[in-house]
């Protein structure tokens, strides 16, 4: 019922030894720019929770196709109308933040109300990442319900900026459109464009682009303790093809892009040392009230959310 996406192969690295996780992960010297994503089955690729709950909502009246996501590259995707869709997903936020308000909440970026709607339960078109790939073995590891003891688990690494920073008329070998020549054509000097175009692909509105890579407002994170301890970044990606399709189509000679395929046997240790070595546990990842204050408001209105557009 989900899209796979076979095509990222080529960049797959298994791990089969607490050794190798040391070596390629936890003592790995990464760029500055990796952001890593954590997934407890191997079969799971980079789509958001709203995308899921979609297909899910909708499984009999979508058609499948080939469609092209790289060059000579196809895979099959349902076909979404992304208008719709798009408005769809909005309507949840909208909504969840009016609950947000109507409990008591600061007024709050459209940044910040898709990433606590996120973080607490109701699909958005965020993808989750983390600045910290501890946290991320621990999403990959931890399986509260068992459902995927059976499963190698995955680790993404990915510069979640790539699609940002490769629209800034600085990184451009070859100057496109409007901004070839900034200073003529807009009085503004490249810094200047480089500027607007990182907050255009930085800042989520209802005319913003498919894929934005927002901004976590700093004041704002105090807010939810949960995405601090979780050293939480997001993806916004309100897309019909999988976020897998840029990580395979960018940055494809540096090997910076990795998805590393871990032994379900590992599962267990690698909880274990993240709890001993590190205190990354449980009750880290997902702090109590007494660590989170506004935990109670912020459920609060999720539930209600929930409610009104008959969410699980």
């Amino acid at each position: 019922m989900f899209p796979t996406f076979p095509h990222r192969k080529w960049y797959e690295q298994r791990i089969d030894t607490m050794e190798e996780l040391e070596q390629h992960v936890l003592n790995a010297h990464f760029p500055e720019d990796a952001y890593f994503r954590g997934m407890p089955s191997a079969d799971f690729i980079c789509i958001s929770s709203f995308y899921r709950q979609y297909l899910q909502d909708n499984k009999d009246s979508l058609n499948w196709s080939e469609q092209q996501v790289g060059i000579g590259v196809t895979m099959s995707l349902p076909e979404v109308g992304k208008q719709q869709y798009k408005e769809s997903s909005f309507e949840i936020l909208d909504y969840f933040y009016k609950c947000l308000r109507e409990l008591g909440s600061k007024e709050l970026s459209f940044n910040s109300i898709a990433y606590l709607a996120q973080h607490y339960g109701l699909p958005t078109n965020l993808i989750d990442f983390s600045a910290d790939p501890k946290i991320s073995l621990f999403f990959a590891c931890f399986d509260e319900k068992e459902w995927f003891t059976d499963k190698d688990c995955t680790l993404y690494v990915s510069d979640i900026l790539w699609h940002v920073k490769a629209m800034m008329p600085s990184n451009q070998t070859i100057p496109m459109g409007y901004f070839k020549h900034p200073t003529e054509n807009r009085g503004m000097t490249e810094a200047e464009a480089d500027e607007m175009m990182f907050n255009m692909f930085t800042t989520i509105d209802k005319d913003s682009s498919e894929t934005v890579t927002p901004k976590i407002e700093l004041d704002e994170v105090k807010y939810s303790a949960r995405i601090h301890n979780q050293k939480g970044v997001f993806v916004y990606h309100c897309d019909d093809v999988p976020f897998d399709r840029i990580m395979h189509t960018s940055n494809c000679n540096d090997g910076f892009n990795k998805v590393f395929v871990i032994n379900k046997e590992l599962k267990p240790k690698i909880l274990e040392k993240l709890n001993n070595e590190y205190k990354i546990n449980e009750k880290f990842v997902y702090p109590d009230v007494e660590e989170d204050p506004n935990l109670d408001l912020i459920l609060a209105a999720a539930e209600k959310t929930k409610q009104k557009f008959d969410l699980p």
